[in-house]
């Protein structure tokens, strides 16, 4: 009853709905095993009742000091990523007896139901509001729980605009608006490559250990060590691609977006000093900051991003627009993408990443029709295969 009974929300005096109190009660006792689809279930597959008690949630464990908030506000960005995805809405009977056709139609209206209902709830600005205050992480678990959410939510809006049709303009208002591309997606990046390059040194320091010939005992703690920081290695070298190709979706259709990418103007555009420095700053990242770390510059699933990317900014010679400083964007570009990157590629590598760029993935939209695009297959050898459509959530 508006939280008038003890408690931290009654001390505020601040209330909340009772299915908030519900949810998190279910997400206590059931855990993981709680999702989207058990989520759709208790609001009668109501999309927008569905993301509405979401994100009171988020907002309720943002807000909350209770020792579980993180865990919380990071279910609740997770279970709005699973709502934009395929399994959360049809159940493995369906996929399997009803043909794709009906069920891509199906979901199309869903993605339409949950667009109307991300903007019409505000969810942009109140993911990046939370998000925000998430990140002020005082302990390596709250860092991951906030690295976690912050994933989800960018892996989200992905699918939004990936899947959107008549609402997409909206959305890209809505997301421009509540700058989520400065305030989440680019400092997530930054993140996963700083991340990428502690785990790189780390064990380049276990190599030179072992080298050294120091003594360890026969416990296998040295192999815990090096597979502990390998697996870290490999989770920051996903999340960098993922953050590569969200900015692939949110530069296809923004241009906006891409001038401030290639050229490093527009930040003054930001609403605070922090932002502004976030936004000038995401020019060096891309792509330098992320080919300068050994392990990125040789994952062919960042090189194909960064790829896509470029085409989408429109980084080759013949590509033109957007005055001087586009053209000395071009030149680093062009240069960074030569040297660090397609010139040190072995002979399997290049032809993987050639047959890789080829592809038409939807996750990853890319224009082809461009000077950009033709530079690039110019220094790639032929793919292995055709080109083929990918389809993925």
């Amino acid at each position: 009853r508006k939280g008038k009974r003890g408690g931290p929300e009654g001390k505020r005096g601040v209330g909340w709905p009772l299915h908030t109190h519900v949810l998190v009660a279910m997400l206590r006792i059931f855990g993981d095993s709680f999702g989207a689809a058990e989520l759709l279930e208790m609001h009668r597959d109501d999309c927008d009742a569905a993301l509405y008690a979401t994100l009171q949630l988020l907002d309720h464990a943002v807000s909350s000091s209770q020792g579980d908030a993180r865990r919380l506000a990071s279910r609740a960005c997770g279970l709005i990523f699973a709502l934009t995805t395929p399994d959360a809405h049809f159940l493995e009977g369906d996929r399997n007896e009803t043909p794709m056709t009906e069920l891509a139609r199906r979901f199309r209206r869903i993605v339409g139901d949950l667009t109307r209902a991300f903007i019409e709830r505000d969810a942009p600005r109140r993911l990046v509001s939370a998000l925000e205050a998430l990140s002020k992480a005082s302990s390596r678990e709250d860092a991951d729980a906030s690295s976690a959410a912050s994933s989800a939510a960018i892996k989200a809006t992905r699918n939004l605009l990936l899947h959107t049709d008549e609402r997409g303009a909206q959305l890209r208002k809505a997301l421009a608006q509540s700058e989520m591309t400065v305030r989440v997606l680019e400092p997530f990046l930054a993140r996963a490559v700083r991340d990428a390059r502690d785990a790189e040194t780390s064990l380049d320091d276990e190599e030179d250990e072992g080298r050294g010939g120091e003594a360890f005992g026969d416990d296998g703690w040295r192999e815990r060590r090096v597979y502990e920081r390998s697996r870290g290695l490999r989770a920051a070298s996903a999340a960098v691609a993922d953050a590569l190709n969200a900015l692939v979706v949110a530069t296809h259709k923004d241009g906006t977006l891409r001038q401030r990418l290639l050229c490093g103007v527009g930040g003054d555009k930001v609403s605070d000093k922090v932002g502004q420095v976030l936004a000038t700053e995401a020019a060096s990242l891309v792509p330098g900051g992320v080919l300068g770390v050994e392990c990125l510059a040789s994952n062919l699933l960042v090189v194909d991003a960064l790829l896509r990317l470029a085409c989408n900014l429109g980084v080759g010679v013949g590509d033109d627009g957007a005055g001087a400083p586009a053209k000395g964007g071009r030149e680093r570009w062009v240069r960074t993408l030569t040297e660090r990157c397609i010139d040190r590629l072995n002979d399997d590598a290049a032809v993987i990443l050639s047959t890789r760029f080829a592809e038409e993935v939807r996750s990853a939209p890319v224009v082809r029709d461009c000077k950009t695009h033709e530079w690039l297959v110019s220094l790639l050898p032929e793919p292995t295969a055709p080109r083929v459509v990918v389809e993925a959530a």
